[in-house]
């Protein structure tokens, strides 16, 4: 079934007939608030909801490996959709998401999957990135904070290993009432700096809210000297939010980079 015969005929909604497709995405989060749709906000989750009912002719939900922030930016980012009777090829899906989506949203690729694939729930890990430059940029600066004091990366990257393995990152979230459990378990957490950029890169199996802002905020705090180590693994320990709340980086330095299942 061709994209044009879609778009004119719309896809009829008959029986229980359930197709399960995955889609892989990359987004320049600058001007969205955020994945998750909201009332009166401009959003990921939206733009490409928007794009599916204008083809198909019936509303359909997106559902993504994790909800990213006000402009946070992803490059791997992974989500489902599942549609129900006469449903397109997963060519055709690739085909009019390149076509009709806006330019900071970019579908990369389209695959038909099981039934019980969930791009939430079957994740098994998610690595994320970022980016510090100590120098004013113009070209970039919507990708990393200028950050222009000094940072110790020695002391930066001993707060990264003590975060390695399972924790309860309550002290480094911020308040939701739908995520009762914050342990986390972290499998890579790295820091690096090339001239006047500082990257960190960590990995783990979830994330809870605005958990890594805080964390890199916090690692900031340890290399500009406001911080030891130790302060930062008690910090940790008291699995207490309010002690950590003005340690939150900004969100345009941080990128999903991808999703593995």
């Amino acid at each position: 079934m061709g994209v044009e015969q879609i778009t004119e005929k719309k896809v009829s909604r008959y029986g229980k007939n359930l197709q399960n497709y995955k889609l892989l995405l990359e987004y320049d989060g600058s001007k969205f608030s955020g994945w998750q749709r909201q009332p009166d906000a401009r959003t990921v989750q939206e733009e490409i909801e928007k794009v599916f009912e204008q083809v198909l002719g019936y509303p359909v939900s997106v559902t993504a490996s994790g909800r990213t922030d006000a402009g946070v930016h992803a490059r791997g980012q992974v989500a489902h959709v599942q549609l129900e009777g006469e449903t397109p090829e997963a060519a055709d899906i690739f085909s009019f998401l390149q076509g009709m989506l806006p330019g900071d949203v970019v579908c990369h690729a389209v695959e038909k999957m099981p039934e019980d694939f969930h791009a939430r729930y079957s994740a098994k890990l998610r690595t994320y990135s970022y980016t510090i430059t100590q120098k004013k940029i113009a070209i970039g600066r919507m990708y990393a904070w200028h950050y222009a004091t000094p940072l110790n990366l020695a002391e930066m990257q001993c707060a990264a290993e003590a975060i390695l393995g399972a924790h309860d990152f309550t002290s480094f979230s911020k308040e939701n009432p739908e995520i009762k459990n914050r342990v986390c378990n972290i499998s890579h957490s790295v820091w690096s700096v090339s001239g006047k950029t500082y990257t960190y890169i960590i990995s783990a199996d979830r994330f809870v809210y605005s958990m890594i802002r805080a964390l890199v905020g916090a690692m900031v705090n340890l290399g500009r000297g406001k911080l030891s180590c130790s302060d930062f693994i008690t910090l940790l320990e008291k699995k207490d939010r309010l002690a950590n709340k003005n340690s939150l980086a900004p969100p345009h330095g941080l990128c999903l980079e991808k999703v593995e299942y």
